[in-house]
């Protein structure tokens, strides 16, 4: 019964996702000795077909740096979706849902390069088919 609930309420929170052309959330960071600044961008993919999963991609200069799948993961617990080497250092993003009070889906993403915190994303889902 509470599987069944908690469906419910990912189905009726995937109903109400920002379905506007929102652009993904971007930052820029200066890594420690670099002599430019990286623009960071992330976006939340809730694919139609399987509603519970959110894809996350978040890339470098647009380039995809780090792509994983959050599964079933709508408590606010946190997913490591590692990433890509950039600049011979580990990629990594910390990702954890919540929900506003319009009920919609917010994913935040902590961006590390090695260990420098760089950024946190805010994501609003969008739907793909």
């Amino acid at each position: 019964m509470k599987k069944l609930i908690m469906l419910m309420a990912i189905f009726i929170s995937a109903c109400t996702l920002n379905m506007n052309n929102k652009l993904p959330d971007s930052q820029t960071y200066k890594i420690k000795g670099a002599s430019h600044d990286i623009s960071i961008t992330g976006r939340a993919e809730l694919d139609e077909d399987l509603i519970q999963d959110l894809s996350i991609i978040i890339l470098f200069d647009g380039a995809q740096m780090i792509k994983g799948v959050m599964e079933s993961n709508y408590k606010g617990a946190a997913t490591e979706l590692p990433g890509s080497r950039y600049e011979g250092k580990d990629t990594i993003a910390v990702c954890h849902t919540n929900f506003n009070a319009s009920a919609k889906i917010k994913v935040e993403c902590i961006v590390y390069i090695g260990d420098q915190k760089t950024v946190t994303l805010t994501l609003i889902p969008t739907m793909v088919n």
